[in-house]
């Protein structure tokens, strides 16, 4: 009589000795946890947002100072604190509109480690547009995007930033329900 071959489970415990280790096998041959920036209900229409946010006025300015910051997400992943993240995917969509007909506008989106106070451009320059309808255009960062020291220990905080050259309060923005950030492979050294 032969031996009962192990299980599934008994067999990848002996390749990888911890739970955490088949974590990161896991994940880094089938990809990580999405985190959806929007949460919200279903909807016949086919796309949902996050509501209208006005860019304030004192905002005029520049890409180089004084631009705000949108919105700030942490993205925790339960079981995955204090793991380094390797790769990051991202698909970030805005919808932007301004009133105002001869102003640019733009925005960057930004991320780092929950427990530093420097973040870095997960793109590396704004997205700037002319602007001047009431109709909103739609720009997305997407992609894959390897991360450095001080950028991946999990949780990771994203956020939006945001300027307008108006002289007023015209511009605004929302988020697209579809945006998602999502980790590829993961380690325990940074």
């Amino acid at each position: 009589m032969g031996r009962k071959p192990p299980s599934a489970e008994a067999g990848l415990r002996q390749e990888w000795s911890t739970a955490e280790d088949l974590v990161k096998y896991g994940i880094d041959r089938h990809g990580g946890p999405a985190v959806h920036l929007i949460k919200g209900n279903l909807t016949t229409a086919g796309s949902q947002y996050s509501t209208w946010a006005q860019v304030p006025a004192s905002s005029y300015s520049s890409k180089s100072s004084y631009y705000i910051s949108g919105s700030t997400y942490t993205l925790a992943w339960p079981g995955l604190e204090g793991l380094y993240a390797k790769e990051l995917e991202a698909g970030l969509t805005v919808s932007l509109s301004s009133t105002e007909a001869a102003t640019t506008i733009g925005f960057r989106w930004q991320m780092k480690n929950d427990d530093e106070t420097t973040w870095t451009g997960i793109q590396s320059t704004f997205v700037k547009l002319k602007a001047g309808t009431s109709t909103a255009v739609e720009r997305t960062v997407s992609g894959y995007t390897p991360l450095a020291t001080g950028y991946n220990k999990l949780p990771l905080e994203v956020r939006l930033r945001f300027y307008s050259r108006a002289t007023a309060s015209l511009a605004k923005f929302r988020i697209k329900n579809s945006s998602y950030v999502r980790i590829n492979r993961v380690s325990k050294e940074a």
